[in-house]
């Protein structure tokens, strides 16, 4: 008799229970199938490799313990992210026929950027500093100035950071992307030390934003008024005055003009900024030009052009206003009374006009009319050009038909040689033109998209008028918290909440999510 004959069936199902110590060998003469490893159980993976479920049917539920399942896992190669406590309470709680997830990859957390340590007060240049709390003037400050003296450290730069690689429920690196490298915005007399980690002033001045770069500019200070003791003021930096300015005095300045005092009936121009910490009182005479932003404590009978914003905390009667950003009056002073107010983007008043119905035109949304009428002038110009080159062409075909027919002198074939060169270059101008009428349209849009409205947070009288982007309405009744914009070609009245305009101030706060 042979081995194999020798084995009795409680030998076999010995040898298949050492083979596989969890299968359960079926009791004599119960006919119960045969258990195998793996049984009842379904095991799911993400594509991504980052989780995975397990469902455990409920009639092998006593096949496994636990320890078996978090064994299984190990044997499908899922070794890192192992949820153990979610695999026991699948038992705990009975938690049979369901998909549960028993593994959890980690995502990579990328790096962060370097960045740009300020040891001074920028916000400061940005006017947040004008008003305090509660919409008064400290006059006592210098607001919109941040003084430097040389070797003072102004910002330091923050490494970027390499992140933390993360790792799939399979043990497999995720690399994180590291941050970028931020540099120190260096312009004139501002020095950075030799590691390149540390910027500091050069010499004795006024800290000013020089497109992206940061500068240091000399100042041209003067102690009390511009009057007859100095006259008139021309410097190539930034110019300081303690005091005021007295009517048909001047200021020119390269960068950006502070005047602590009153400025009367007389002309500033700055290529940066100008800031009037009290007023301007200007008697139908005083001009303000500057190519940055113009802030002021209140304007009267005065014209101001700014290439950005202008920033009035009080009243603004009797004046002329055009801004390329946004006019603001923003506190409850903030009363536009007479005159005219033009911004690109964005009017934003307490009150608009008076009881009394004092005529009060606010414009919004730039030159669009400028740029409408310059688009139909070179459409003209178009015409004229396809005009001229269809003549062009004409005697184009005539003078080729000769030539094909060997009947063209050399004059008549030099006037032909002319003709061609003039028709290309006339193609060439018309496909100018074009692009000239697309930038044009192209304006046209930007200007749509970036017009705001009227605000007027508190009033608007009747009398009112409102242009926004060349379309317009006079205001007939009196209007609360108004806000008029721009639906289609015609200026509409919307209602104005200050709570939704807080909300998208903070919501653009917010950082962006990685």
């Amino acid at each position: 008799m042979t081995e194999k004959e020798n084995q009795t069936p409680d030998t076999e199902a010995k040898q298949a229970a050492d083979a596989n110590p969890t299968a359960q060998a079926p009791t004599e003469g119960s006919g119960a199938p045969q258990f195998n490893w793996g049984d009842g159980l379904e095991l799911e993976a993400s594509s991504e490799q980052m989780s995975a479920t397990m469902m455990l049917a409920l009639n092998h539920a006593e096949n496994y313990s636990p320890d078996d399942l978090l064994r299984y896992l190990e044997e499908n190669n899922i070794v890192s992210g192992v949820l153990e406590d979610e695999v026991r309470r699948i038992h705990e709680e009975r938690l049979f026929n369901q998909k549960i997830k028993v593994a959890k990859g980690r995502q990579a957390k990328n790096g962060e950027d370097g960045s740009v340590d300020w040891l001074v007060d920028l916000s400061i240049l940005e006017g947040a500093a004008l008003a305090e709390k509660g919409g008064r003037v400290d006059h006592k400050e210098r607001h919109h100035v941040i003084e430097v003296v040389e070797d003072l450290l102004l910002a330091r730069l923050i490494e970027p950071t390499g992140g933390d690689a993360g790792e799939t429920i399979t043990g497999k690196e995720l690399p994180p992307t590291p941050g970028k490298d931020a540099k120190l915005p260096a312009g004139k007399n501002v020095r950075v030390s030799e590691d390149g980690k540390e910027m500091y002033a050069s010499i004795k001045g006024v800290l000013c934003k020089d497109g992206e770069k940061y500068s240091v500019s000399p100042v041209y200070s003067i102690q009390g008024d511009v009057s007859y003791e100095t006259g008139n003021v021309r410097f190539d930096e930034t110019v300081m005055v303690s005091g005021g300015v007295l009517p048909e005095f001047k200021i020119e300045a390269g960068q950006d003009i502070h005047v602590t005092g009153l400025v009367e009936s007389a002309f500033l121009t700055a290529a940066g900024s100008i800031y009037c910490t009290a007023g301007i009182q200007g008697g139908e005479k005083a001009v303000l030009k500057a190519k940055g932003d113009v802030a002021a404590k209140f304007v009267n009978a005065t014209t101001i052009e700014a290439g950005g914003d202008i920033t009035i905390e009080g009243a603004v009667t009797q004046s002329h206003l055009k801004a390329g950003g946004k006019i603001t009056l923003s506190s409850d002073k903030g009363v536009a009374l007479g005159g005219e107010f033009e911004a690109v983007k964005e009017i934003n008043v307490h009150t608009a006009g008076s009881e009394l119905g004092v005529k009060t035109r606010f414009l919004v949304g730039g030159p669009v009319g400028e740029f409408i009428t310059k688009k139909q002038d070179e459409e003209k110009k178009v015409v004229a050009l396809k005009e001229n080159l269809k003549r062009i062409q004409l005697a184009l075909v005539q003078l080729n038909k000769l030539r094909d027919a060997g009947k063209i002198n050399e004059q008549q074939n030099a006037l032909r040689m002319k003709i061609t060169r003039a028709g290309l270059q006339m193609q060439g101008q018309i496909k100018k033109k074009m692009d000239d009428i697309e930038a044009i349209e192209k304006s046209v849009e930007k200007a749509k998209h970036e017009t705001i409205g009227l605000i007027a947070r508190e009033k608007a009288w009747p009398g009112v008028f409102v242009s926004i982007l060349g379309h317009s309405m006079t205001v007939k009744n009196e209007t609360s918290k108004a806000h008029f914009a721009l639906k289609g070609a015609l200026v509409e009245v919307f209602g104005y909440n200050p709570d939704d305009e807080k909300k998208k101030k903070e919501k653009k706060k917010e950082p962006a999510e990685k």
